[in-house]
């Protein structure tokens, strides 16, 4: 029985290591190497595959000490795990149709984003009905995002964020002038907004490094109005108080994402998010416009509506595992 086993069942498994410039450990079996490139195998003898890799992306090249062959053992049990074609995770593998390697595959990482805001739509009025509090101007956010990208190109995430977008008083002083005579001013004040989002999509590499990405997002958005003080005088004017608005929001999303290194890269997206709000209620206080006395006065608008629409362009970077 011994004497009919032949050499070709032999194994040699890979003893050597190539680290890339971006830090992937390769373990392979070179086989020589000249000016240009180095040309190893990755696997067992029975599925290797030849594959190269050019010099100047290679930082290491760790030799490993040579194994004999190993004939194998007779009456193994069955189930046992075969290491011929055992590839350590986390590793390139080289892809059996192009002989090229692919990139170590990481499903799953974590963005942190800093981004413009701008406001559109009823964010962005210059006039305002009588139910309406204020729009915004150009603002800033900042945003974690966690993402889990399958092979087959669909895309899960939950993100969340904070923005702050300056109140334009312009429409609010404008809408009082039809009230009094007198010209309005008001103070520099801030909307602020945080929300929660789920997100679907889909994703496509185009490179080892360079994937691009869509996706929808849709949840939860916390708005607040800020306080703000409208005068005229330093004895007549009308304080807004601060409120709070929750709302159901969406939007949607467009990235790129190109890896630096193995775990680390930069990221690119552009971001449209939308909700509509309505403030059960905002006490106003102060001194009556345009009477005599000054009259003091509080009151309490209720029902107020505002709607938050915001385009975000971000840029980040994002840890892969």
């Amino acid at each position: 029985m011994f004497l009919i086993v032949k050499p070709a069942f032999a194994q040699t498994q890979a003893t050597d290591i190539i680290v890339t410039k971006k830090g992937e450990h390769i373990s392979c079996s070179i086989t020589r190497q000249d000016s240009a490139r180095v040309y190893f195998k990755v696997g067992g003898n029975m599925s290797s595959v030849e594959a190269n890799i050019p010099l100047n992306e290679i930082s290491e090249i760790q030799y490993g000490e040579k194994k004999q062959p190993q004939l194998p053992t007779l009456g193994q049990a069955p189930g046992t795990e075969q290491k011929d074609d055992y590839v350590p995770p986390n590793t390139p593998t080289v892809n059996t149709q192009t002989k090229k390697l692919d990139a170590p595959r990481k499903e799953n990482s974590i963005s942190v984003f800093a981004s413009g805001a701008w406001p559109v739509g009823n964010f962005n009025r210059k006039t305002l009905d009588t139910n309406e509090i204020g729009p915004g101007l150009t603002g800033a956010a900042a945003g974690l995002t966690f993402t889990h990208m399958k092979k087959n190109g669909l895309v899960f995430g939950l993100n969340c964020f904070l923005s702050t977008n300056e109140l334009n008083t312009e429409p609010i002083t404008h809408k009082y002038l039809y009230h009094s005579d007198s010209a309005w001013k008001a103070d520099k004040a801030n909307w602020r907004a945080f929300g929660v989002h789920l997100s679907f999509g889909y994703h496509k590499v185009f490179s080892d490094d360079l994937l691009m990405y869509a996706k929808i997002n849709a949840g939860y958005l916390s708005l607040k109005y800020p306080e703000v003080t409208l005068s005229v005088s330093s004895s007549q004017y009308l304080k807004f108080n601060s409120s709070t608005a929750d709302a159901i929001s969406f939007g949607g999303a467009l990235g790129i994402n190109y890896r630096l290194f193995q775990s680390l890269g930069a990221a690119l997206e552009i971001s449209y998010l939308q909700a509509n709000c309505k403030f059960n209620e905002i006490l106003v206080i102060g001194e009556a416009p345009a009477t005599p006395t000054n009259k003091k006065i509080s009151q309490t608008m209720r029902d107020v509506k505002q709607s938050y629409q915001n385009v975000f362009i971000s840029a980040g970077v994002n840890y892969w595992f």
